[in-house]
């Protein structure tokens, strides 16, 4: 499968929320009662975290090193975070770690996986202050957890303060270089 999806340039695409249940952990329900709703969401966002740290960590991205991952709507603050712990475990348990890499994990990570986010401010740091040019932006339109009715105003919140050139990498740039069969839509005038 690894190598169908990098001969053809086809982006694998982990949608948060989308990955089982862990029995362990909640016994394949939902948490309920006090905070169960904010649990719940926060914890939509580990399975595509999970899913990367196994590809680079199995070596995936070492043997197929076209393949592109995107992590769809969870944030990407979690890139650079996830890119110091595995470079951490690297240096510091070398001598366990099987497949040897060839790479520092971090180095598979930024450029073989991409995440996209809404709302989130930090996910914007995630690529002008930590350096991970593989943000991306979308509205996630039409869900709840989407910027439908105010996608310009978070529109403004997220890049009004950011340089013209970080804006068009994180709204257009990443997208584009991910998926270049898309065709670009043509600026409003």
């Amino acid at each position: 499968m690894w190598a169908a999806l990098a001969e053809t340039g086809l982006v694998l695409g982990y949608h948060i929320g989308t990955e089982p249940h862990d029995d362990s952990i909640n016994h394949g329900a939902y948490f309920r009662g006090p905070g169960g709703a904010l649990i719940n969401y926060v914890e939509t966002t580990y399975g595509g975290q999970r899913a990367v740290t196994k590809m680079i960590a199995s070596g995936v991205f070492e043997r197929y090193p076209d393949l592109k991952v995107i992590v769809s709507e969870g944030g990407a603050t979690w890139g650079p975070f996830l890119a110091d712990r595995l470079d951490e475990a690297y240096r510091q348990h070398g001598s366990a770690i099987r497949p040897a890499l060839k790479r520092l994990p971090s180095e598979y990570l930024y450029t073989n996986v991409y995440a996209s986010f809404q709302h989130d401010r930090s996910a914007v740091k995630a690529m002008t202050a930590m350096g991970w040019n593989n943000v991306v932006w979308g509205s996630d339109y039409p869900h709840l957890e989407g910027t439908f009715g105010h996608t310009q105003k978070t529109l403004h919140e997220l890049f009004d303060d950011i340089s013209a050139a970080d804006r068009r990498r994180i709204t257009i740039g990443a997208f584009a270089e991910l998926f270049p069969h898309v065709p670009e839509a043509p600026a409003n005038e």
